[in-house]
């Protein structure tokens, strides 16, 4: 849907301005009402995404705790890889050992 983004991106503006009109029409329940509405139209995307992390990383320490981990990170190696699966690969895998010349 071509429109459905620049609408997302301007609905604080629209709500905005609907905020306004129901003020100046007397009616102050229906502006807090519709600022509301402001707010949680920007906080549900980040509550989204915020317990999607927070179930991946749960995901992850039962692994940790049932002995899945090195398989669960040889695993997300194979993913394209992000900021957020490097750092769950670097809490899974055991640290690999280093080399060093005997003397």
């Amino acid at each position: 849907m071509p429109g459905f983004r620049l609408a997302w991106r301007v609905r604080a503006g629209v709500m905005g301005v609907a905020v306004w009109q129901s003020y100046q029409e007397g009616h102050p329940v229906r502006a807090v009402g519709v600022g509301a509405m402001i707010a949680f139209s920007y906080l549900q995307p980040v509550v989204v995404r915020r317990a999607a992390r927070m179930t991946v990383l749960a995901g992850d320490r039962y692994a940790t705790d049932h002995g899945y981990a090195p398989t669960l990170a040889s695993a997300l190696r194979t993913l394209t890889v992000d900021d957020f699966t490097v750092e769950r690969i670097r809490h899974l895998a055991p640290p690999r050992p280093v080399l060093r010349l005997v003397r």
